[in-house]
């Protein structure tokens, strides 16, 4: 795993739409699709990244709307590692949501974070 997070977007939005073929080529179609979905969302996942499929014009500027701000107010956290076993460890994140005045709402927060890392070996 790299230090990196990628942003998927997805230009198949308007390739969706067609109902060329039988009904068994546009399930197929649509099956392909639907994998391909999956992929995209586990390669973000994976690297702390999220998937974007716009189905049209305006959605794809509302996308890069959002990825621009996730650029904008990222941050970067880092850790010693505990150990270097050259094993696989797996990463939990969690916020602290209280502070003087109360408990900040959870909808303040989206965490995207790597779901691990390899430590290196010694």
């Amino acid at each position: 795993m790299g230090d990196v997070r990628i942003l998927c977007v997805s230009t198949s939005g308007p390739l969706r739409n067609g109902k060329q073929g039988g009904k068994a080529k546009i399930q197929q179609t649509q099956d392909e699709f639907a994998a391909a979905d999956r992929r995209l969302q586990a390669i973000a996942g994976a690297y702390g990244g999220r998937a974007y499929f716009p189905m049209s014009g305006k959605a794809f500027q509302e996308t890069y709307k959002q990825v621009a701000e996730i650029v904008r107010h990222e941050y970067s956290l880092a850790f010693a590692l505990p150990v270097a076993d050259g094993a696989v460890h797996s990463i939990d994140v969690k916020v602290d949501r209280s502070w003087r005045g109360g408990k900040i709402p959870a909808a303040a927060f989206r965490v995207d974070h790597r779901k691990g890392y390899q430590a290196p070996k010694e």
